[in-house]
């Protein structure tokens, strides 16, 4: 009986971790910041916990009355990758990177995505950039699972300029 609970124990143990080592999913990240009306932001898309990463089709979408797109390049981490937007649809963008070598890290950025924010703002906001369909695919040609962990893009006023000098 002790044998046989000790042999179940092991195979539990043993399928509980590799189960749980192949859960684990590549995580995109939008992290919290803050931009002024009339400036201008740059936003990173951050990737985590990626191994070989060759592959990136991302559709991201954003408030088109407060946002406009103005540019988008890679990292010094996904250079190498050679990297298309498409932004023919106000309020979404497609971004599509690929290269023949894998590149891999925790918490690197992917690519840093430039806005510049409306003029005129009176009121603080909180809006979102979401990433609303992602496919990521190793350099051996496998889709690698994924989450993401979007966070607020908070907007401030333009600033009272006529008391900065006083």
């Amino acid at each position: 009986m002790k044998k046989g609970l000790l042999i179940y124990l092991g195979f539990f143990i043993v399928f509980g971790c590799c189960h749980a080592a192949g859960a684990f999913a590549v995580t995109l990240i939008i992290p919290s910041l803050e931009a002024r009306s009339g400036g201008y932001i740059e936003v990173p898309v951050l990737v985590d916990r990626v191994d070989n990463l060759a592959g990136v089709k991302l559709t991201l979408r954003y408030d088109d009355e407060v946002l406009q797109y103005e540019d988008a390049r890679p990292s010094e981490w996904t250079d190498a990758l050679m990297h298309v937007t498409n932004r023919k649809t106000p309020g979404c963008l497609i971004v599509v990177m690929a290269g023949a070598e894998g590149v891999k890290g925790r918490n690197m950025p992917l690519i840093y995505i430039g806005f510049r924010v409306k003029n005129g703002l009176k009121e603080k906001q909180s809006l979102a950039i979401r990433i609303s369909n992602i496919q990521l695919v190793s350099d051996q040609l496998k889709n690698l699972k994924s989450d993401t962990g979007i966070h607020p893009l908070t907007i401030l006023p333009e600033s009272d300029k006529s008391c900065e000098n006083q």
